[in-house]
């Protein structure tokens, strides 16, 4: 059947039950038998080819049955896929967990939150006993558990269960088979009648039990003060170096130099350098960096102190430049006289509209583009003069700042007349073709110009009001642009930025390795090939890991299911910060025509760059979850100061924290904090009508 094998340590294929979820199957379940010897029961769910082999699921598993759960309705619970299948024949839900009468803990018990009231039916022996009382256990500490309700059958031999029942009502089934349509709704209205007058409320002991069991809580909803420490051993040595004197002495947390620095190297280099993924994929190592601050925080001390060497630089072009700008000004000048005498001329001499029109095209074609500013980056710009000043450089251009909430102001279409205006910002990071076709272009000419391989860097300073305006704009969500996006929240240090009484400042000599890189990539001219830089085979064979393993975890309850468009681009985003950790390793090897990247600095950048996915998943949840993120902390506070033992959600409404919650808002608190072991839900009393929840010894 299915693949699986017809015979097992030398016994014979007896039945498989067959788990599904959304009608997909995830595995099955096989009972081997041979006469005189206990039964073998192996679990598959591991694919092989057309089939499968033997092999368990990580905890916490799959229900069988799952398919069978009706949202708001009653489920059985089995002990055993047998026994769960016998009540699927009689059309009742019923779901059980892989592994036998041990193994109730290992089960995911989730998808019972859903469901109305839960029977539990248990076997007829001690273990039997045991493993209801552990999925009684593990129901009621679901967030939202379901009423729990048990139900032993009557005259059961020791060890039976509710195939017994049926079959001692039911001549000659096997147990195994399905039941006959015509039997079903008769022996399903014995079973639902056996059920009704056995059912009774799980031991209150039970229930203790579990709320006794209390185990070290989750950590709160993250509101946005708690970033990861920022592995900045991971840097490759110069920028290290740089990153931890700006540290040391700006009094900054290290993330912000780290970043900034490879923001101001990727903008050095332009489009001098092109990494290749794979085959027929490459990018420009540029990046869309968003380093988020509030106010009272030192923004302007890291920017100016690595932007030294590009303004040094750009300094140093600027007579070469103005020069230049002078003779094409001059040129120009001459062919303007040359037009006007060339009028005269025609008009003298009669020529014909078709000649003079010709010589003046002759004169035009001889035209002079003035040559662009020697300049790197802008700090404030509409998206109209960034496709010029990207046009006029050859597609390469960045926005450096350490004050964006204009640049957001644009992003977000605050000067637009509608709209926003995320789709350079969008295409100049992506690599893709950027058009712009309008009316009214010089001489009344329509302007039609194109950036066929733009290379557009990013990394700017915004406050948190900003990020939170972006990060919830659903357009920006929705374009892309979100996505390709690594904000790094910067930890406030105000108020500890004490300084000591041999402080003289920065050591710019520490900073000068790092300048040296970039200097090395501003002398690349313009306009020539560019620089490749490979994966060595150990390299790609991790980038393949890599993708696969997030890959994976996109899948639905996955670590980034919920974030499939910031982590659908991370491996090419590792790729890129390799990219430029190879430069910063071996700035000589941008002399030559290809250079590759080890095993090593693969594994950095990986590092890396999982540090920045942890923190764009953070500052996304920060901006879209503050509210309830605030709201279960304030509750947290407010037990912990009240010391209570016990608390309900009406509580909660009248008494809690301000702002008081809506009863929603409450409920979904409680959830909350029930999933994180902050709360449990108390076994029910009759005379206290609605829900309880016990409070964690530690707060109270």
């Amino acid at each position: 059947m299915d693949g699986i094998p017809q015979t097992y340590e030398g016994k014979r294929f007896r039945y498989a039950w067959r788990y599904t979820q959304d009608g997909r199957t995830l595995g099955l379940v096989a009972r081997y038998d041979k006469p005189g010897e206990k039964k073998v029961v192996v679990p598959f769910f591991k694919p092989n080819g057309q089939g499968w082999k033997p092999g368990g699921l990580p905890t916490p598993r799959p229900l069988f049955g799952m398919d069978t759960i009706r949202p708001g309705k009653t489920t059985f619970v089995s002990e055993g896929e047998k026994a769960a299948a016998a009540l699927h024949s009689l059309g009742l839900p019923c779901v059980t967990s892989q592994g036998g009468s041990q193994a109730a803990a290992k089960a995911d018990w989730k998808p019972l939150r859903n469901a109305g009231r839960v029977i539990i039916l248990p076997d007829a022996n001690e273990p039997g006993e045991g493993y209801a009382r552990d999925v009684c256990k593990a129901l009621s500490g679901l967030d939202k558990p379901p009423k729990i309700q048990l139900a032993r059958l009557p005259g059961l031999p020791e060890g039976g269960d509710v195939v017994d029942f049926i079959q001692a009502r039911y001549d000659g089934w096997d147990g195994f088979s399905p039941i006959d349509e015509a039997d079903v709704e008769t022996l399903r209205e014995v079973v639902f009648a056996a059920v009704k007058k056995a059912m009774e409320a799980p031991p209150k002991e039970w229930f203790e039990t579990a709320l006794s069991e209390w185990p070290e809580p989750q950590p709160l909803p993250n509101d946005g003060s708690e970033p990861e420490r920022y592995p900045i051993e991971m840097l490759p040595e110069r920028l290290r170096v740089a990153a931890q004197e700006l540290e040391r002495s700006a009094y900054v947390p290290a993330s912000a130099p780290g970043t900034v620095g490879l923001g101001m190297l990727a903008a050095a280099l332009r489009k001098s350098v092109i990494v290749q993924e794979k085959r027929a994929l490459r990018h420009f190592p540029t990046f869309f960096m968003a380093l988020v601050a509030g106010s009272g925080e030192r923004k302007s001390p890291v920017f100016k102190a690595l932007e030294q060497p590009a303004l040094k630089w750009q300094e140093a072009k600027g007579p070469e430049w103005e020069a230049e700008l002078a003779r094409v000004a001059a040129h120009n000048t001459a062919l303007d006289d040359l037009a006007t005498q060339t009028r005269r001329d025609a008009k003298k001499e009669k020529l014909g509209l078709d000649v003079l029109a010709r010589d003046l095209a002759d004169i035009e074609a001889q035209r002079k583009k003035p040559p662009p500013a020697p300049r790197l980056w802008t700090s404030d710009t509409t998206p109209e003069r960034l496709f010029q000043l990207m046009h006029d450089r050859d597609g390469a251009f960045s926005v450096l700042s350490g004050e964006g909430r204009k640049i957001v102001n644009n992003l977000l279409g605050r000067y637009e007349n509608g709209g926003t205006a995320e789709g350079i910002y969008l295409e100049g990071i992506s690599g893709d073709t950027i058009s712009r076709d309008r009316v009214g272009g010089p001489g009344d000419m329509p302007d039609e110009r194109v950036i066929l391989h733009p290379a557009l860097n990013v990394c700017v300073y915004i406050q948190p009001d900003k990020w939170a305006q972006l990060a919830g704009h659903t357009t920006m969500r929705g374009s892309g642009l979100l996505a390709r996006i690594w904000p790094v929240g910067l930890p406030s240090l105000a108020g500890y930025r004490l300084e000591e009484p041999d402080d003289d400042g920065i050591d710019e000599t520490k900073l000068e390795p790092f300048f040296d890189v970039v200097r090395a990539a501003l002398e690349i001219e313009v306009g020539t090939k560019p620089h490749v830089i490979r994966l060595d085979d150990e390299a790609q064979e991790a980038r393949r890991e890599l993708h696969n393993a997030i890959e994976i975890e996109m899948r639905d309850g996955g670590a980034f299911a919920d974030y499939r468009d910031v982590a659908s681009k991370f491996t090419s985003q590792v790729v890129k910060l390799a990219g430029l950790f190879s430069v910063l390793e071996n700035p000589d090897a941008l002399k030559a025509e290809y250079s590759y990247v080890s095993l090593g600095t693969w594994d950095r950048a990986e590092v890396l760059g999982h540090w920045h996915l942890t923190e764009a998943k953070r500052m996304l949840g920060m901006a879209q979850g503050t509210d309830d993120a605030r709201r279960a902390r304030a509750v947290v506070d407010w037990l912990r100061q009240s010391g209570k033992e016990t608390v309900t959600a009406r509580q909660l409404q009248q008494f809690g924290p301000s702002p008081r919650p809506r009863a929603e808002e409450a409920r979904e608190t409680m959830a909350m904090l029930c999933e994180l072991g902050w709360l449990k839900l108390a076994p029910p009393e009759r005379d206290k009508p609605g829900v309880v929840y016990r409070v964690h010894p530690k707060l109270s």
